[in-house]
C-alpha cells in the first residue's frame, strides 16, 4: 500500500510543500541551481551562470528526498575558486582540486522537513547541514587540504510536489575564514527551467 504524505505549513511569510510517496521508485530528471553572493548591506556582488545537470537521479526514501548527481571537474574547479575571496586561497584551492580530479564528486541532496543536507564524495569531501535559524560547522576536504566551514542559515523555503521539487536557501558563510553572505536556488524535475 502506497503511503503517501503532504505536509505544508506557514511560518511568518513563507510557505512550506513537503510531498512524500515512497512507492514511487528512482527516476531520472533535471537539476538547476543559481549561486549569488552578497555584501552585509544586502549588494549583489557576484552572481554564477546557472548550471544544469541532465541525468540527476530522484529518490524518496525514509521520509526525505535524495537528488544525486555528478558534478564535472571543471565545473567542480569553478566552484571551489568562487567560494574562497582571497587570491591566495583561490589558488591553492583551485590547484589543489585541479591536482585531485582523477575522480569526479557525486553530489547528494538530503531533503527533509525544514533541513537541507550536502554530501559530496569524490574529489571534494564534504557533508554539510543547513536548517533554518541555526548555526552549523563541518570540515570540507579537497585532496590534502582541509577546509574549516561555518554556516548560520537564514532561510530555508522548500517546495516539493509529485513532479518536482524547488529549495531556496539563504546563508552567511565562513570558509577558511573568509565570509560571504549566499542565496542558493536549486530545482529538479521532469522539466526544471534555470532562472535568468
Amino acid at each position: 500500500m502506497s503511503e503517501i504524505q503532504s505536509l505544508s505549513e506557514h511560518v511568518g511569510e513563507r510557505k512550506m510543500t513537503f510531498w512524500i510517496d515512497e512507492s514511487i521508485g528512482p527516476r531520472t530528471v533535471a537539476l538547476s541551481w543559481m549561486r549569488e553572493e552578497y555584501t552585509d548591506d544586502g549588494k549583489r556582488i557576484d552572481s554564477a551562470n546557472p548550471v544544469r545537470i541532465v541525468g540527476a537521479e530522484w529518490v524518496v526514501r525514509g521520509g526525505a528526498h535524495y537528488v544525486t548527481y555528478q558534478e564535472s571537474a571543471e565545473e567542480l574547479e569553478r566552484q571551489l575558486g568562487e567560494q574562497t575571496q582571497s587570491p591566495a586561497e583561490r589558488s591553492v584551492t583551485t590547484t589543489s582540486a585541479a591536482e585531485n580530479m582523477q575522480s569526479e564528486t557525486r553530489t547528494t541532496l538530503c531533503i527533509k522537513p525544514n533541513q537541507l543536507t550536502l554530501i559530496r564524495h569524490g574529489a571534494v569531501r564534504w557533508n554539510h547541514v543547513f536548517r533554518e535559524g541555526h548555526h552549523a560547522a563541518s570540515t570540507m576536504h579537497i585532496g590534502p587540504m582541509v577546509l574549516a566551514v561555518e554556516t548560520w542559515t537564514d532561510t530555508l523555503n522548500l517546495e516539493i510536489c509529485e513532479t518536482a521539487g524547488r529549495v531556496e536557501l539563504s546563508y552567511r558563510l565562513d570558509i577558511a575564514g573568509e565570509q560571504q553572505h549566499v542565496k542558493l536556488v536549486i530545482q529538479f524535475g521532469e522539466e526544471v527551467e534555470t532562472d535568468a
